[in-house]
């Protein structure tokens, strides 16, 4: 020690020997230099600790338990307290000494004034060891690498990272481990720092597990060069990310998830503030981002009862429960939307509610077309019930008219029963003609369809209309289709004129305008929502639009109601547009009403156009006379009282008749002789056996043998499907005698080959 100390008294760096307890056992010039002092008496004896500063003396203590267990503390920094006050810092290089036993003996510290320049060589070499120290220890991966890309060192944290040894990794290259997606992009940040083009990079990337797995990593790169400018090796930080990228993934697709969704999603806080929107929710509400965001939803434009649509919802939400309800929202725009909306919690990590989802669904077509449903099935219903009321209608009136034409017959010219006779005919050829409107509306009666021009029919209607309504009722006009469709010009004309009858009566006493617009239209699948049962492509669109009282929703939902009607006694039936709602349907077209209290009403009517050949309009009606004959006729139907009639018609005429009230008593007669008959006269509608049944039964015995078939709604259509069952004609019930005589005269006819002689009965009627 004492041939120690005259050396480290004239040493260029402070020296201190402390004893076990830490205390200054002596100090070279230095040292007193580096503090301050003048003299050893000043310190020798003091602690050491004494001389630091508050901050380094607790980093002291700090270390002072690893410096006793390693025996040395190499450049360890600290700050010091001159004797003026001043703070100096310095390094300490120190080395525990240790007697024969193991004991801390003394303790040799070198002292470096790290301010000075001179030091600037050792404070470098201390500055690397740390590095090294940092390197190895780092908690991110880190590495150096050659400029071929090898691995030149490496630390424990990257090696864990990527799963391979220290020995395995050194035997690598980056090349090798990175992802082959993310190689060029790495390839290319390299070049463009040894390029000099970059000094540092970042780029996250691909690395390969070795058990094959992605790695995702952040590469923070720095390119390290000698004084001659020539590249060493690269210093890089490698951090794995995977966990932030999967979290970023899921992030990205949630997002794509509710900007992309067709549902409309609001983000809503706990007090009501709404924090975020997507565009499906700008799209359906019409309001947009900036309009929505921070907006309280209370204030959103709902149906003003939505204080009772939305009762309990907060409630629930609170409570950790879904809420589910349909509201009414007014767009920014005015139009007015439904929703069907579904409100969830969203909790937090610690499982406190903190927003809540609002998703809604536009159900505004969904509705339009369960209200079209509703009223398309309450329709078919009334119309089925129709049908079937109309037909057992029709046989009782068969049997009346043709009793009373028999006793017309009878009765004489000259007979005072005549005129009462006629009466009934009258009043049951009234009955005839509403139980026709009522298969007309229930779509149970066909009518040949032959090529029309909506047009002409238009025009006709209006010249009619302008001799009859009132000056006050203006007509305005807008024909600009010559389409054809394929129709019943009398049905077509039926319908144009109840719609301008339903309008002018709307006006009627206040006076408005009439207004009929004809017009060529192409439905795609989006207009097709407004309207059921119809097909896409070439319409011809007439609408029907007042200025009169319109309708309130509740009248509104019964305007196709036979029957229902809100005029007053006398001023109509009430079977005004529910024929009209027959008619066009049978044509395979489309209605629709839109009407609003004290702004009028428009009835909208499609039709599909008719673009094949137009044909020329038919001839007007030949007269023929009542005719009969004397041929055998086979006369079935399950209705005594009509069979009867019948009986005494043909009879009447000459016929020989013979009558069965069954189908297959009917095909049993007929078995028996197939040649005694020169025609059948049959009902479509009959228990066990049809009338077609029945034909096509008799055809396969006598294909001869013409038939004729009768029906209060069969669809002709059917029929002619069926030629080869010998059906020659088609009668619709009630029978009037005249054109039951016709069609057995022409059928006869047509059937010989030729014209024999018939007699003439009474009267000439019209036969198409």
């Amino acid at each position: 020690m004492e041939n120690f100390m005259p050396f480290c008294s004239q040493a260029p760096m402070g020296y201190q020997l402390l004893d076990e307890a830490g205390c200054l056992c002596d100090v070279n010039d230095t040292w007193l230099s580096i503090l301050g002092y003048g003299r050893k008496d000043e310190v020798l004896g003091r602690c050491f600790e004494d001389f630091l500063s508050e901050k380094s003396r607790a980093l002291y203590r700090e270390r002072f338990p690893l410096i006793r267990s390693t025996g040395c503390m190499r450049g360890q920094d600290y700050e010091v307290v001159r004797k003026d006050g001043t703070l100096a810092s310095i390094l300490i290089h120190g080395h525990m000494g240790r007697d024969v036993a193991g004991r801390l003996h003394v303790t040799h510290c070198f002292i470096q004034d790290v301010t000075e320049e001179s030091l600037e060589e050792e404070r470098l070499s201390e500055s690397e060891e740390l590095f090294r120290t940092a390197f190895e220890y780092a908690p991110i991966g880190m590495a150096l690498l050659g400029v071929d890309g090898r691995f030149l060192q490496v630390n424990l944290a990257l090696c864990r990272m990527m799963g391979y040894s220290m020995e395995e990794m050194l035997s690598r290259d980056f090349q090798g481990m990175t992802h082959e997606e993310d190689l060029p992009q790495s390839l290319h940040a390299v070049e463009d720092m040894l390029s000099g083009n970059m000094y540092t990079i970042q780029l996250e990337k691909r690395y390969v597990h070795k058990e094959g797995r992605d790695v995702w990593v952040l590469v923070n790169a720095s390119l390290v060069k000698n004084s001659d400018n020539t590249p060493l090796y690269f210093v890089t930080q490698i951090q794995d990310i995977t966990a932030r990228k999967q979290t970023e993934q899921e992030l990205a697709l949630l997002a794509a998830t509710c900007r992309q969704t067709a549902e409309g999603l609001a983000i809503v806080n706990m007090d009501g503030i709404i924090h975020f929107v997507n565009p499906a929710f700008e799209e359906l509400t019409g309001l947009n981002q900036e309009e929505a965001v921070g907006r309280p939803w209370s204030q959103l434009p709902f149906a003003l009862d939505h204080a009772k649509n939305f009762h309990g919802m907060w409630e629930k939400i609170e409570r950790g429960e879904v809420w589910t309800g349909s509201v009414a929202f007014e767009r920014a725009d005015g139009e007015a939307v439904a929703m069907e909306m579904t409100v969830s919690p969203i909790r937090d990590r610690k499982g406190r509610i903190t927003h809540c989802a609002f998703i809604q669904r536009d159900v505004t077509q969904e509705r339009k077309m369960e209200m079209h449903l509703r009223q398309a099935q309450k329709m078919e219903a009334i119309g089925t019930l129709a049908g079937g009321i109309a037909h057992d209608f029709n046989n009782i009136l068969a049997a009346i008219l043709g009793y009373t034409e028999l006793a017309q017959l009878k009765a004489g010219e000259n007979s005072p029963l005549r005129s009462n006779l006629a009466q009934i005919c009258k009043g049951a050829e009234r009955a005839r003609d509403l139980v026709r409107q009522i298969l007309t509306f229930s779509r149970q009666r066909e009518q040949p369809l032959k090529p029309l021009q909506v047009s002409v029919v238009v025009k006709e209607v209006l010249k009619l209309l302008r001799a009859s309504l009132p000056s006050t009722i203006e007509i305005n006009p807008k024909i600009v289709s010559n389409s054809h469709i394929s129709a019943d010009p009398t049905q077509i004309h039926q319908v144009v004129m109840n719609l301008c009858t339903n309008s002018a009566h709307a006006m009627k006493g206040t006076g408005g305008v009439m207004t009929i617009t004809l017009e060529d239209v192409t439905l795609d699948s989006h207009a097709l929502q407004a309207y059921a049962g119809i097909k896409a492509g070439e319409h011809v669109h007439l609408s029907v639009s007042d200025t009169g009282h319109g309708m309130s929703e509740h009248v509104l939902t019964r305007a196709f109601d036979p029957f229902f009607t809100t005029k007053g006694p006398g001023e109509g039936t009430g079977m005004g547009l529910a024929v009209v709602h027959g008619i066009v349907k049978s044509h395979g077209g489309a209605i629709a009403v839109e009407s609003e209290l004290g702004k009028g009403t428009t009835v909208r009517v499609l039709f599909p156009r008719h673009e094949g050949e137009k044909e020329k309009e038919g001839q007007l009606p030949r007269t023929h006379f009542m005719e009969g004959g004397d041929e055998s006729i086979l006369v079935v139907d399950d209705e005594k009282e009509l069979v009867e009639t019948i009986q005494q018609m043909l009879t009447h005429l000459g016929y020989r008749v013979t009558v069965c009230s069954g189908s297959y008593e009917a095909l049993q007669v007929f078995r028996e002789n197939p040649l005694a008959f020169d025609l059948l006269i049959t009902d479509q509608t009959m228990p066990a056996m049809t009338g077609l049944e029945l034909a096509r039964m008799v055809f396969e015995i006598r294909e001869d043998l013409p038939v004729i078939l009768c029906s209060g709604f069969t669809d002709a259509q059917e029929l002619k499907e069926n030629p080869s069952f010998g059906i020659r004609a088609f009668l619709a019930k009630p029978l009037l005698m005249a054109d039951l005589a016709a069609a057995i005269r022409q059928v006869l006819s047509e059937g010989h080959g030729g014209v024999k002689v018939f007699r003439k009965i009474l009267h000439p009627i019209d036969f198409k």
